[in-house]
């Protein structure tokens, strides 16, 4: 013991040396702790890169950025629920898209800080490398064509059925127009990034956003760039064509509209109620000519008057939106949200109608039957839902093999049935014949690899 100048116990000498062992303490579960945390994120970043062999340690990959490793909208959600399990703590997914370095995500877990989590990073602009395809299927899942796009196919195939073709790119940077008739392509553009974004298209033009933050028009018969809009950031949303304007959103957090013929943009607003911006992913959904309806990651739905282009509401959701939203021609407008439950809001206030629950986050947009009675949508749970789209209410539920990120496709089949497909997660489809209050399974098939595209169906005559 320390000893005073009369030869007694140094009291005060004592409590120096219990402070200085509580600070050894303190540092060494720290120390503890922190290389915990590095191992957590070493082993969700090895998931994310391809290859990951140069991933070795922390310190060879702390400056190694999410997206730049490849990551994508289907891997964050599997590296945040990886970091929950082995952490505890729930980071969000709009913080990996945001694209954080290993080092920027183990200051966010020191720090616990998760609820003033930034979502605003920089992004690489290397595509990545990668074998992917477009695939249609027959109603006998067999598959009839296929066209090689070069890398992972986020975005979902548009139509034009008066031209009998499909537009859609990917990660690669490619986007193609392909034949239906035969999967012949009629012509493919090489974009400066990644195209997660699903396109639209007029007349004239094809409309696709790209991860170089620009917004580009492509001729519709050559593919030839007539002009591109940039943008803060890069653009996932997909675009809605509404009288002579394109409208679309981007990660920037702003909302805009361009002149489809010359790109000049003739509106911006914030795609969130509060100051910070608000990425946003989804797709808007169009009442008409009379207004459009966009949803962010924060959560917040947006409605815009077109003809004025004045905002008309706001409302906010209890977590981040990924899923497209939909109006109905009563004027409900439907979107799915990750704190898993499907919400029902009037398109005229924003008020909540109801919410129904899916027991996991919903990425899927839903889909309307024809009628507009029912809504169809998947959710992370693997269950898929046929729910009833003005009193919220269960029509019937199926639980698929996997997690289902597409949004359903509708299409008529033989003598006039209306069918729903489900394409979960690992490739498995199963499509229901809806023609009666129950879902009855068709037919099934498989598709090699994931999916998180969603199908565009055409109906045939048999």
């Amino acid at each position: 013991f320390p000893l005073n100048q009369s030869g007694k116990v140094d009291r005060a000498a004592l409590g120096e040396i219990e402070q200085n062992r509580a600070l050894r303490h303190s540092s060494l579960r720290t120390n503890v702790r922190r290389n915990r945390l590095s191992d957590s994120i070493c082993s969700a970043w090895r998931g994310v890169a391809q290859p990951a062999e140069h991933l070795l340690d922390f310190d060879g990959m702390k400056h190694q950025r999410f997206c730049d490793l490849g990551g994508t909208s289907l891997l964050a959600a599997q590296v945040s629920a990886q970091l929950l399990e082995s952490t505890g703590t729930a980071v969000p997914v709009v913080f990996l898209l945001g694209n954080p370095s290993a080092s920027e995500l183990l200051d966010l877990l020191e720090s616990n800080d998760i609820d003033h989590v930034s979502s605003k990073r920089p992004r690489s602009t290397a595509p990545q490398a990668a074998g992917a395809q477009a695939v249609v299927e027959k109603c006998t899942g067999t598959v009839v064509w296929s066209v090689a796009m070069h890398a992972c196919v986020d975005a979902s195939p548009v139509i034009n059925h008066s031209s009998n073709t499909a537009y859609v790119g990917s990660h690669s940077g490619d986007f193609v127009a392909v034949s239906l008739q035969d999967g012949a392509v009629l012509w493919r553009t090489r974009l400066p990034d990644r195209v997660e974004s699903s396109a639209c298209f007029d007349s004239d033009h094809v409309f696709v956003g790209c991860y170089d933050r620009c917004l580009y028009a492509l001729h519709v018969l050559t593919g030839a760039v007539h002009w591109k809009c940039p943008t803060g950031d890069v653009v996932k949303s997909s675009t809605r064509i509404v009288g002579k304007h394109v409208w679309f959103g981007s990660h920037d957090g702003i909302i805009r509209a361009c002149c489809a013929s010359s790109g000049d943009v003739v509106f911006k607003s914030s795609a969130a109620a509060a100051e910070k911006p608000s990425p946003v992913f989804s797709s808007p959904a169009v009442l008409g000519e009379a207004a459009i309806f966009f949803a962010s990651l924060s959560g917040c739905l947006t409605k815009i008057d077109v003809p004025a282009r004045t905002v008309c509401w706001r409302k906010t959701l209890p977590d981040a939106i990924f899923s497209s939203p939909v109006i109905t021609d009563a004027g409900l407008l439907l979107v799915g949200c990750c704190d898993g439950s499907l919400y029902c809001c009037r398109g005229s206030t924003g008020d909540i109608v109801w919410s129904f629950p899916t027991e996991g986050a919903v990425f899927s947009s839903p889909r309307l039957s024809p009628c507009g009675s029912t809504v169809f949508v998947g959710s992370h749970s693997k269950f898929v839902f046929a729910i009833d789209a003005i009193t919220g209410n269960l029509q019937w539920k199926y639980k698929m093999s996997a997690e289902v990120y597409a949004t359903p496709g509708l299409f008529f089949g033989m003598s006039r049935r209306l069918h729903v497909a489900f394409v979960a997660i690992n490739g498995d489809a199963l499509v229901f014949d809806v023609a009666g209050q129950e879902g009855t399974i068709a037919f099934s098939g498989t598709v090699d690899g994931h999916v998180f595209s969603s199908p565009a169906l055409l109906s045939t005559n048999g």
